[in-house]
């Protein structure tokens, strides 16, 4: 049986619907680990359009980063994903909390990924792990071709966001009614031991520090700020890595 949409697909993997030779259809994945699959992920890209009957989704939301290192996350994203034939057809399975985290490991363990096509290039062994039936059940080709459809809905892999909070503060460190003394000998090993009449102690490296009020004096004001960071997942040919702050406010409290 096969399934080849007559309108605009939502999945590039809707393209390994498509024959090319008798008896030939585009592979997604090469199961003898030879990379011989077709690597239509490098080359296209589906958007799907919001009509009625048809996924719709805001490009990059909610989606989980197929990079991340921690198979508990994705495992939450690859959790109830049907193992079907085609778009809207019935699910042979889906995927159990247990096969969720089994997929989840072997990804994990083979990133970083720029394209789905590297999935469809891990070795023999990789391949015959992930299609295990304690893994992604799938009764036919179909149905293991339907895990990269799937998948494109539930995880994305150029971005990573981040909150950050952020906290200034000044504080005094007066010393007109402290005396101050230096230990030489501490001077001449590279550290500086300043002495104070009195107050608190603390550490900041190598050198001792006392200061008065506490270890860090009195505090006279402070702000905090809460960033959202945009990071790109992959370095450019320089190691640099792109970056923008999306959001930036002020918090009162």
């Amino acid at each position: 049986k096969m399934h080849v949409r007559n309108a605009p697909l939502d999945s590039v993997a809707e393209l390994g619907y498509l024959g090319f030779a008798p008896f030939e259809t585009v592979k997604l994945y090469d199961p003898n680990g030879a990379g011989a699959h077709h690597k239509v992920y490098d080359h296209f890209l589906a958007r799907p359009l919001d009509a009625p009957g048809r996924r719709a989704r805001e490009d990059g939301a909610a989606l989980v980063n197929l990079n991340t290192p921690y198979a508990n996350v994705l495992q939450a994203a690859l959790l109830d994903m049907p193992v079907d034939e085609f778009p809207g057809g019935a699910a042979h399975e889906r995927l159990s909390e247990a096969q969720a985290l089994e997929v989840a490991n072997l990804l994990v363990a083979n990133r970083l990924y720029t394209s789905f096509s590297q999935i469809g290039g891990l070795s023999a062994a990789q391949i015959s792990q992930l299609y295990a039936a304690n893994a992604f059940p799938a009764a036919n080709e179909l149905q293991r071709e339907s895990l990269f459809r799937n998948l494109e809905e539930r995880v994305g892999m150029r971005g990573n966001t981040f909150l950050v909070f952020l906290v200034a503060e000044a504080h005094d460190y007066a010393t007109r009614e402290f005396g101050i003394g230096v230990n030489q000998n501490h001077l001449n090993r590279g550290h500086l031991d300043i002495g104070w009449s009195r107050g608190g102690s603390t550490k900041f490296g190598g050198d001792r520090i006392n200061t008065p009020g506490g270890p860090f004096g009195t505090r006279l004001v402070s702000v905090g700020a809460l960033a959202m960071v945009w990071l790109d997942s992959y370095p450019d040919a320089t190691g640099r890595r792109d970056a923008f702050v999306r959001y930036f406010k002020y918090l009162d409290e």
